[in-house]
């Protein structure tokens, strides 16, 4: 337990608005692990069965074997994804909007979009150019976001 008292109806997002920071730390930290762990759990059954899932939706060779290889990249980003979404929704929960608009342009223009053209355009890396930088973008903005959190600037704004 945290030292908190018994929630009371209201969750989440909800707390900070009611001037319990604590709760909504509490709420948010516990809604990030148990989407972590979901989050891995997907992630390795992604992997395990990715020429399973592809093949629900193409059973050409060739297609299967790219979508499949895709699949590996999509495994691995679950986690990264999840933190993002759950810590993210948590700041802009608590009122801090401005940063979170400000990483997801950061990343999704300056890490996925300009990486993304010099790797499949001028390095004619093709499909795995491109995920690369989809990678690149949600671990950037993933632990940028976490980051953002952990330092509890968002318990200060006012509401």
């Amino acid at each position: 337990r945290c030292g908190c008292p018994p929630p009371a109806p209201a969750r989440g997002g909800q707390r900070g608005g009611k001037r319990r920071r604590d709760m909504a730390e509490h709420y948010s930290r516990r809604c990030r692990n148990f989407g972590l762990a979901a989050a891995f759990a997907i992630g390795i059954l992604f992997f395990l069965f990715r020429r399973f899932l592809v093949g629900l939706y193409n059973k050409d060779a060739e297609l299967l074997a790219l979508g499949a290889y895709i699949m590996i990249f999509v495994a691995i980003l679950q986690p990264f994804q999840a933190n993002q979404f759950i810590l993210g929704g948590s700041l802009r929960g608590a009122g801090d909007t401005r940063f979170t608009a400000i990483v997801m342009l950061i990343t999704i223009v300056g890490i996925r979009t300009a990486p993304a053209y010099l790797l499949v355009t001028l390095l004619h890396m093709e499909l795995t150019g491109a995920w690369i930088a989809v990678a690149a973008d949600q671990i950037a903005r993933s632990l940028i976001i976490m980051w953002r959190y952990n330092t509890g600037k968002w318990k200060k704004i006012k509401l």
